[in-house]
């Protein structure tokens, strides 16, 4: 399997997405680097919450798989977002 990008590649990838709504990397493994990272910057937080909150599809795809895929990604983002748990 693809290496996964570190941390800093992952914030890159997605406050680039939010400022011109292009994924320069798959959008999952974006995100998977920052859920690894653990909580994500306030930046980060920001934009996350914007694109959650943003009336359009997050999707890389502009056919059937767009809508399957921006349920993953919008579940994804839900995740980092939210606070963190505590034992």
């Amino acid at each position: 399997p693809p290496r996964a990008p570190p941390p800093a590649r992952g914030e890159e990838t997605v406050l680039a997405y939010a400022a011109d709504g292009q994924w320069h990397v798959r959008p999952p493994t974006a995100l998977d680097a920052l859920a690894r990272h653990g909580h994500p910057t306030p930046a980060v937080r920001e934009a996350l919450t914007a694109l959650v909150t943003a009336d359009r599809r997050l999707s890389e795809y502009g056919d059937h798989r767009a809508f399957h895929q921006d349920e993953e990604i919008r579940a994804r983002i839900d995740r980092l977002l939210a606070p963190p748990r505590t034992s």
